[in-house]
């Protein structure tokens, strides 16, 4: 049994994370990491020197606004894997290396679509009037439409972002099922669907926890960023330290 937990990187659901993975009693926890922003994250170092410059806005995005909800962005991958430690079981760490993800994704964009992507409020698509809990919830009432959206505004994007990771760590996934009973994924919700699809194609069991089901379980924030979380995007990679959703 494969477990796929869908959560966002800005909100406060680390203690609801830390239940579900323990009620499924993992033999491996997984996490929507590469061991350089995982260690990132533990440091929470905040040096980007050298980085990407969209990679450092989107980081400096999600930053303020986790803020707004009281938290780290990332917190809820570092809950998944403190809950590993208790529970003594290893920690997977099933990403693509960020800093090679988005140095090829500048290479293969083109230039409109840089411009593009540059113009829609750099990178977040920020959309005045509009709070983090407003644009989440039309997300999530219809992700197909919503990436297919992106796709077309930013195709190369959405295919090494979105559809290259969802395959590299749903494969990633299926290796380790192989050798374990059960595991638990937990990912940005914006990649469960192309996970879930991929996985069952291979025959693979699995369940899914939604981040909507997480949120509902969990004290509402009371952060109104004016912003939106445009996709799910890895956090800032070494020399460290940040969606599509």
């Amino acid at each position: 049994m494969i477990t796929l937990i869908g959560t966002g990187h800005v909100f406060d659901i680390g203690a609801r994370v830390r239940e579900e993975v323990r009620r499924r009693a993992p033999h491996v926890v997984a996490v929507e990491l590469d061991p350089p922003r995982y260690h990132a994250l533990r440091s929470k170092a905040k040096d980007r020197k050298g980085t990407p410059f969209f990679y450092r806005m989107l980081a400096d995005f999600q930053t303020r606004v986790a803020n707004e909800y009281g938290v780290e962005a990332g917190d809820e991958m570092l809950a998944a894997a403190s809950e590993a430690q208790a529970l003594g079981v290893p920690l997977a760490l099933i990403d693509a290396d960020a800093q090679r993800t988005f140095q090829r994704l500048l290479s293969e964009m083109r230039f409109g679509e840089k411009m593009r992507l540059a113009g829609s409020a750099v990178v977040g698509v920020l959309l005045p009037g509009k709070s983090v809990e407003k644009q989440v919830s039309e997300m999530q009432e219809d992700y197909a439409a919503y990436f297919e959206e992106m796709g077309k505004r930013f195709p190369t994007l959405k295919r090494v972002l979105l559809d290259e990771r969802n395959e590299h760590m749903a494969r990633a996934l299926a290796e380790i099922a192989k050798t374990n009973e059960r595991v638990v994924a937990v990912v940005g919700d914006g990649h469960v669907d192309g996970m879930l699809a991929i996985l069952r194609a291979q025959n693979a069991e699995v369940e899914v926890v939604r981040l909507k089901d997480l949120r509902a379980k969990a004290a509402a924030p009371t952060g109104t960023a004016q912003a939106t979380v445009s996709f799910d995007v890895p956090s800032a990679p070494p020399p460290e330290k940040g969606p599509p959703p």
